[in-house]
């Protein structure tokens, strides 16, 4: 089985892609460089390649993955140099490298890390985050942190996201920035939207959330929690 793992960067302008529009975009760019994706059989065979974990719509990411499976054995080296002259300004695959595991990775990640930063208007770092990150001790110190859930039914269960958060810091930098570190549950089992958390810990504080004032970017993506024990990159 010619199976494999591509990382990928997600920047600039195509943060606004959609995930079927980014699958297509690899599809395309695969059938460009003459590596033929295997397919699945049935009524309506579809190529096997899947996002690990796909990324919310407006997310900057250093740290995507792409698994896939070829008709003929690859070269990973070329081919990742092939890609990343047909892949678009915006997408680049940082490193490609072939698969054995028989579980999908999407079923083994358990934890991936974030970095949020705050904008003023114009895209700067001008934002005042010192009463939010005055917050954070006291907000990662609650028992439960409780959150009204809507299931596909439509109807509300309520859900502690307190022991899906691995971590949450605050980064100062020289010129007087700020930005948060967070590592969160991921995966098909357990996943928390960092925005969600953000959510949590601006009510916490007392302050409204500003979204748009935000940008987010996923860094990595783990196959361990990061509760204590070592993490372990896809890649």
């Amino acid at each position: 089985m010619n199976r494999y793992v591509l990382k990928f960067r997600k920047e600039g302008y195509m943060r606004y892609i959609s995930h079927l529009d980014l699958l297509r975009l690899f599809k395309r760019s695969f059938s460009r460089i003459g590596v033929r994706l295997r397919h699945s059989e049935g009524f309506n065979p579809h190529p096997k390649m899947s996002f690990v974990q796909p990324l919310s719509l407006g997310y900057i990411s250093k740290g995507e993955y792409l698994e896939f499976e070829t008709v003929h054995p690859q070269d990973v080296a070329s081919m990742q140099v092939r890609l990343n002259a047909a892949l678009p300004e915006g997408i680049s695959v940082v490193a490609i490298r072939t698969e054995a595991g028989k579980k999908a990775l999407s079923a083994r990640v358990a934890c991936a890390s974030y970095t949020v930063q705050f904008l003023d208007g114009d895209g700067g770092e001008a934002f005042d985050a010192g009463r939010l990150c005055a917050a954070i001790d006291g907000f990662l110190q609650q028992k439960e942190i409780l959150r009204e859930k809507k299931q596909k039914t439509g109807k509300f269960v309520t859900q502690d996201i307190r022991p899906m958060i691995y971590a949450l810091r605050e980064n100062s930098q020289e010129n007087g920035s700020v930005s948060l570190t967070m590592e969160v549950s991921a995966g098909s089992n357990c996943n928390l939207n960092p925005e969600v958390l953000l959510t949590e810990l601006f009510s916490y504080a007392g302050l409204s959330y500003p979204r748009e004032s935000l940008r987010i970017c996923r860094d990595e993506m783990y196959l361990q929690p990061a509760d204590g024990s070592v993490k372990i990159p896809i890649i």
